[in-house]
């Protein structure tokens, strides 16, 4: 359901750049929660190498952590990943090999949004073996496929969270339309 109504789901979707992460906003995050965390890891002496995702849900009161991931978050990523200039994979050698200092991150301008599509009766009971149609001729859109089942060369529900459609623009509403568009498909 639309406006925070209905059950609590997992991620439905992302925007970014996020507009509610402002500059006061980022500062907080960064001092009181990625400061410490990155404190706590060298305090107890971790040889860490990879990705931290901070799970956080922005208050009144300034961000306040949820919960921590050490993969990419699904629609998270498939939101800011095609945002992402620099190339992914010399990114994660140069972290493995200790030379992250090498990377310098550069990022398109612009936006993007990502929109789950998820079976009917999610998250309580999702039917499953309903037939996807719509996915061929796609535009301007990225599709991510996970409860899905192929069988005899169509698609079929097979979870709850089963498709997600990402699309990138000069403006979030610009994104956003192209993944609404090839929704309604």
């Amino acid at each position: 359901m639309d406006n925070d109504e209905g059950p609590n789901t997992g991620g439905m979707g992302v925007i970014a750049p996020n507009r509610f992460v402002t500059e006061d906003v980022f500062e907080k995050f960064k001092v009181e929660i990625m400061d410490k965390t990155l404190w706590g890891i060298q305090q107890e002496n971790l040889d860490y190498k990879g990705f931290i995702y901070f799970g956080i849900m922005i208050t009144k009161e300034g961000p306040y952590l949820l919960e921590y991931n050490v993969r990419f978050g699904d629609p998270e990523a498939q939101a800011i990943l095609p945002l992402l200039r620099s190339d992914l994979v010399d990114i994660m050698l140069k972290t493995l090999e200790g030379r992250l200092d090498e990377c310098k991150l550069e990022w398109i301008d612009g936006a993007s949004c990502n929109v789950v599509l998820a079976s009917k009766g999610y998250p309580l009971s999702p039917v499953l073996g309903d037939e996807i149609s719509g996915l061929e001729g796609l535009k301007d859109v990225d599709l991510y496929i996970s409860g899905v089942k192929l069988s005899n060369g169509k698609f079929y529900t097979n979870g709850g969270r089963v498709l997600s459609l990402t699309a990138v623009g000069d403006t979030l509403e610009a994104a956003r339309d192209k993944v609404y568009r090839e929704i309604k498909r």
